[in-house]
């Protein structure tokens, strides 16, 4: 039946400035970007070295027509469900989010139970955790 997790979306403002964000400031890379329609743009990014899952950059007033679901979305934009993302050295991406101007919820790292991490928020202003795991147990 399911066999993976192939997109997740992510509602943006400006394609263009969070293509720039994740990119530039985060290090993704970019996936597809293809018009699917008339002014309805395609666009995704994806980690480095990573395969399968890719980040749908949505731009709601572009693709929505219905004026209900378009005012749901917009009004969304800030408070998102929270991404999480994985890194090998959480103090090298502290300073490179600190340098680009990253608005941090956490401006030190955090050690906890089951690694290090650190919160931030993106050009919307919804949260994205960055973590460092632990090795964890495997569990059947």
């Amino acid at each position: 039946m399911i066999t993976g997790i192939s997109h997740i979306t992510r509602y943006v403002q400006d394609a263009e400035a969070a293509l720039r964000f994740y990119t530039e400031v985060l290090g993704f890379q970019k996936c597809a970007d293809m018009e699917v329609g008339p002014g309805m743009r395609w666009l995704t990014v994806q980690a480095p070295g990573q395969t399968g899952v890719e980040l749908v950059l949505f731009e709601p007033r572009v693709w929505l027509k219905d004026e209900t679901q378009l005012a749901q979305a917009e009004g969304m934009l800030d408070h998102q469900p929270q991404l999480v993302f994985a890194t090998e050295d959480i103090d090298a991406a502290l300073v490179r989010l600190k340098d680009a101007g990253v608005q941090l919820d956490t401006p030190e790292v955090r050690d906890l139970p089951w690694g290090r991490d650190l919160e931030f928020r993106d050009l919307t202003g919804s949260s994205i955790n960055l973590v460092q795991a632990k090795p964890m147990p495997v569990f059947q």
